[in-house]
């Protein structure tokens, strides 16, 4: 909700900036259509961790997918100019999401658990539409896309009270086979999508988007250890959790 706000206020700025803008140049920008909304939508997160090099599979490659559905809001702004037939413009969105998700990468012990969250999502994208009826409108788009994620690795291990006592322990957090990484991720998006002119000045949306943030690589044991079946020392091992979204989502828009 915090990185949410900010992101609200920059595209009311914007939309204000644009609709004096275009006023100004009414001339040159007779055909262009400065719009402001906002939607309400289901959105997919999609993750798959992967274990190239067999570490926690044992030697043997192995992956994990995971996921979750979640309702999400956000606001979009954008700008789109007539040329003939078809429309061709700028639209900027920002949605305030709550996704989280886990899943068990050692289905041996059970004691290794991958998390994922998205906290919000921004995107910038190029917009082309054609009219397929007379007040309805088919669209694509593409771009970019900025989204806050974060992917935990947790490895419990136990601890022996007594080490002659092997029923009685607890289990810790082992921290040099463990990871956390969060922060803003960069991506790419793409979309399509049906716009209905109700009005002059409303129309209704829906579309569909898919937005990948690629692959984000961790390593683990790193302080390695020596191997009592080889002798030989094992050194850090990458985890690598791909990240996707898949959006569906219903907009009603305002044009200026």
């Amino acid at each position: 909700m915090n990185r949410f706000i900010p992101i609200l206020v920059s595209l009311v700025a914007s939309t204000s900036f644009f609709h004096q803008n275009t006023t100004a140049h009414a001339g040159s920008l007779a055909d262009a259509n400065v719009y402001f909304g906002g939607f309400v939508g289901l959105i997919a997160d999609r993750n798959e961790f992967s274990d190239p090099q067999g570490f926690v599979g044992f030697g043997n490659g192995y992956e994990v997918k995971f996921g979750s559905e979640t309702p999400h809001i956000g606001v979009l702004l954008g700008i789109d100019h007539q040329f003939d037939r078809i429309r061709i413009g700028l639209e900027m969105d920002a949605a305030m999401l709550n996704n989280s998700s886990s899943g068990v990468a050692d289905t041996k012990y059970f004691d290794e658990t991958i998390y994922t969250s998205y906290d919000a999502l921004v995107s910038v994208r190029a917009r082309l539409s054609v009219p397929i009826h007379e007040r309805l409108q088919l669209f694509g788009t593409v771009g970019g896309a900025i989204g806050w994620v974060e992917n935990r690795f947790i490895d419990l291990d136990p601890y022996y009270h007594n080490p002659s006592d092997k029923d009685n322990y607890v289990l810790v957090v082992d921290p040099d086979d463990s990871f956390t990484d969060h922060g803003a991720r960069l991506g790419w998006v793409i979309g399509a999508g049906l716009d209905w002119q109700a009005t002059d000045i409303w129309s209704a949306r829906f579309d569909v988007s898919y937005v990948d943030f690629g692959t984000d690589r961790n390593f683990v044991n790193k302080d390695g250890f020596i191997s009592s079946r080889t002798g030989k020392h094992i050194g850090a091992k990458p985890y690598d959790i791909d990240n996707t979204l898949v959006i569906a989502r219903f907009a009603m828009i305002r044009s200026f």
